[in-house]
């Protein structure tokens, strides 16, 4: 073989080569298109509690199922005003606890960057005051017994003090 014919037959099949090159890239470029780009976005939620001991009314594992109930997120498809059903905003939001600790990571996916971040973000805020209601509700529940109980008594001391008076005024 000489080297011309080399070249040659080197020359006709990185023609070749350079055409499927150019032909799957024209391909590619052609079906970006047809599928849609999909951000995610992840948010970390932290459990901590102020007193330094767990709160009994809520695990750490039960809050990737109430960040992704409806409660929080009929709250956040509201605050931001999503055009999606509740059942499409389920579908692009996961949550999952990372190991044994006592931090939760909450996802979401989503054609527009900006909106992943800011849904991402209001699940995790959300989620963190719907957890301070859930944690705070026995103990709104019991002061507000006891201050009715209060009222009530201070009521009767009222009363009594008033007839007191009556029996010294005579």
């Amino acid at each position: 073989m000489t080297p011309q014919r080399f070249f040659g037959v080197i020359k006709r099949r990185s023609l070749i080569v350079w055409c499927v090159i150019a032909v799957g890239v024209a391909l590619m470029w052609s079906l970006r298109s047809l599928v849609p780009a999909s951000y995610a976005a992840i948010s970390h939620v932290v459990l901590v509690s102020e007193n330094g001991a767990r709160d009994p009314s809520v695990s750490i594992v039960d809050l990737p199922s109430i960040a992704t109930g409806s409660v929080v997120l009929q709250r956040v498809r509201q605050a931001q005003q999503l055009p999606i059903s509740l059942i499409d905003l389920k579908k692009s939001v996961s949550a999952k606890v990372l190991g044994k600790s006592s931090i939760m990571e909450i996802g979401y996916k989503d054609e527009s960057a900006e909106r992943s971040i800011a849904v991402s973000n209001a699940i995790a805020d959300t989620l963190s005051q719907y957890y301070d209601e859930i944690s705070t509700q026995r103990y709104d529940i019991n002061v507000d017994r006891l201050t009715g109980e209060m009222d009530a008594q201070a009521a009767k001391m009222r009363q009594l003090d008033t007839q007191i008076k009556k029996v010294f005024s005579i």
